[in-house]
C-alpha cells in the first residue's frame, strides 16, 4: 500500500525539471515528453542541483536596437575576363545599425540601414584609384537556431535597395574606361552569426555577410555586378 501511494503520489506530480547528470532543466508547463528525455518546447534554464545557474539562453523575443562595423572586400571590377590576377577587391569598411523585433517562435525581422566603403587603392597594376560607396536600406529575417547555452547561432536573409556611388576610372594602356556610378538598385544579404549575452538586455554579435546588388560597376569586360564580403562585429541591444 505505501508502494502503491508513493507511485501515485509520483505520478500525479506535474513534470517541471529533468535531472541530466548534475543539472536540472527547468521544463515548461506545457512541455510533452516525446521520448528518450526529448521535451517539446525544450527546457528554457539549466540549473546545478545546488541552484546555480550554470546555463540560461536568453531570450530572443521583444524589440531591440542593433550596431555593426568590420571589415568590407568590395569586387569592383574584373578586367579580363575570369582571370583573379586583375580582380580587384578592396579592403574597406562595412558599418549597419538595425531596429528590430524578436517573436518567441525564434525568427526575428528588422529593419536596416547600411553604409560600407573601399580604401582608395591602386587598381590592379594601372596606378588609378577608384572609390566606392554603398548605402543600403534592407528588410532581414533572421532565426535563431534553438540551441541550449549561452552562445545563440542565427542565419539571415534580407532584401531591399542600394544606392552605390563611385568616380570613373580613366585607364591607360589602351583599357576602356570605367564611367562614374551613381545608381540604385535591387540588393540582398545572406549571412550567418552568433550572439553572446554580456548582460540581461545586451549581447555581442559576430557575423559574416555576403552583399550584392544590382548595380553593374564593370561596363568593360565582365558587366559584373558589386559584390562584397564582411566579417562584422556589434552589439544587440533589447528595447
Amino acid at each position: 500500500m505505501t508502494l502503491l501511494v508513493a507511485g501515485v503520489g509520483m505520478w500525479a506530480i506535474p513534470a517541471s525539471a529533468e535531472n541530466v547528470g548534475d543539472s536540472r532543466k527547468a521544463i515548461p508547463d506545457s512541455a510533452i515528453e516525446t521520448g528518450n528525455g526529448v521535451w517539446s518546447p525544450a527546457p528554457s534554464v539549466v540549473y546545478t542541483r545546488r541552484g546555480r545557474l550554470i546555463t540560461a539562453p536568453s531570450s530572443t523575443s521583444g524589440a531591440y536596437v542593433s550596431v555593426h562595423i568590420g571589415d568590407a572586400e568590395i569586387d569592383n571590377v574584373d578586367y579580363f575576363g575570369n582571370n583573379n590576377d586583375y580582380r580587384h577587391s578592396n579592403s574597406g569598411f562595412t558599418m549597419l545599425g538595425a531596429v528590430g523585433y524578436g517573436f518567441k517562435n525564434n525568427w526575428r525581422v528588422e529593419g536596416e540601414l547600411g553604409y560600407q566603403t573601399d580604401d582608395s587603392n591602386n587598381a590592379y597594376w594601372l596606378n588609378e584609384n577608384r572609390n566606392i560607396s554603398v548605402l543600403s536600406f534592407l528588410a532581414n529575417g533572421y532565426y535563431d537556431i534553438p540551441v541550449f547555452g549561452t552562445v545563440q547561432p542565427y542565419i539571415t536573409a534580407g532584401l531591399g535597395v542600394a544606392n552605390v556611388d563611385s568616380n570613373g576610372l580613366t585607364v591607360s594602356g589602351g583599357l576602356h574606361n570605367l564611367p562614374s556610378i551613381n545608381e540604385t538598385a535591387f540588393a540582398y544579404q545572406v549571412g550567418f552569426g552568433f550572439t553572446f549575452p554580456i548582460s540581461n538586455s545586451i549581447k555581442l554579435d559576430a557575423r559574416y555577410r555576403y552583399f550584392a546588388t544590382n548595380v553593374t560597376v564593370d561596363t568593360a569586360f565582365e558587366n559584373n555586378r558589386l559584390s562584397s564580403n564582411s566579417v562584422l562585429l556589434g552589439l544587440k541591444v533589447g528595447i
